[in-house]
């Protein structure tokens, strides 16, 4: 019987990217050594033909470090209220440049994700700085930039809290 494991990580605070522009508010710099990361579980579980649950513990995306903006500037200087909103329309806005700044990172996760066998999924746990996660819009937008959509739509998962399952327990804590 081939095996399963899970991979959890946490507090990746993907913001808008563009490093390399000059975004000073860009924690996250590694999208080709997560890709990397990404490629060596693949290979892993096609070897042993295991099935894969990568767990995000929370805070993946720094909503509060992107502001709404129709085009986003890496050097620009927005006004505070631009990184206010946690509306619908505004965090889903958020997620656009947020994918846009990490092309490859959600690129790589949807190499991940797989209907198998071996399956392989991803579920990600909301925590206190993308909390913006709650809102179906930007959960779309996160599927979409997966191609985790049509037949594919249950390699990925959002947790409101927790993950409690299969023997583990899993939460993000605020």
């Amino acid at each position: 019987m081939p095996g399963k494991f899970k991979i959890v990580v946490s507090d990746l605070h993907l913001s808008a990217g563009c490093v390399d522009e000059g975004n000073p508010l860009e924690d996250f710099i590694s999208d080709e050594r997560f890709a990397a990361f990404l490629e060596t579980l693949v290979a892993e579980s096609e070897r042993d033909g295991a099935e894969v649950e990568l767990i995000v513990n929370g805070d993946a995306f720094e909503m509060l470090q992107v502001p709404v903006a129709e085009a986003f500037d890496p050097v620009a200087p927005y006004p505070p209220e631009a990184y206010h909103s946690s509306s619908e329309a505004d965090s889903a806005r958020k997620m656009e440049i947020i994918i846009a700044g990490h092309r490859s990172f959600f690129d790589a996760l949807g190499r991940f994700v797989r209907l198998g066998p071996p399956r392989r999924v991803v579920t990600f746990i909301k925590g206190n700085h993308d909390v913006n996660l709650h809102w179906g819009a930007v959960q779309e937008r996160i599927r979409r930039a997966m191609g985790a959509t049509s037949g594919r739509t249950s390699l990925l998962t959002f947790e409101e809290r927790r993950v409690s399952r299969e023997g583990i327990y899993v939460e993000h804590g605020n």
